[in-house]
């Protein structure tokens, strides 16, 4: 929705497809909506949010203790309040294994390879990548 909504909307005012690699003349309308789109939505969100963060019984010493006391909890491995919905809640725990496991997805991420394999050799290279994809989702 965050890409589709301004497209939909660019389109709908007569955005004009590049052509032959080139940019095209926009519309006045068009130029406008991309204004207000990178501009003035984000900004009016921005302040939205910062009249809502003020509402919020997170400022002062009080909040700070309930903070240091919620991450004291949470290290000990039991519950600690929310200060705004009065919850109680524990995050998630992941076992040394999960851990193991998780860490090593991360650091052997193959993204990086699909872009060599393209550059180097444009034929063979989608072929490798699918038979690869397929070994990683059967695994």
């Amino acid at each position: 929705p965050a890409v589709a909504a301004p497209l939909l909307a660019m389109n709908a005012l007569g955005h004009v497809a590049a052509s032959e690699g080139k940019i095209m003349w926009q519309s006045l309308t068009v130029r406008w909506a991309v204004k207000i789109m990178v501009g003035a939505v984000p900004g009016v969100v921005s302040l939205l949010s910062l009249c809502q963060k003020s509402r919020l019984p997170l400022d002062g010493d009080e909040a700070s203790e309930w903070v240091h006391e919620g991450i004291l909890r949470q290290r000990a491995g039991m519950t600690c309040r929310d200060p705004i919905s009065g919850l109680d809640y524990l995050h998630t725990r992941f076992t040394e294994r999960e851990n193991r496991a998780g860490v090593w997805d991360v650091d052997h991420f193959w993204g990086t390879e699909i872009a060599l394999l393209l550059r180097a050799d444009p034929r063979t290279g989608p072929a490798t990548l699918c038979s690869r994809a397929n070994f990683q989702f059967s695994v």
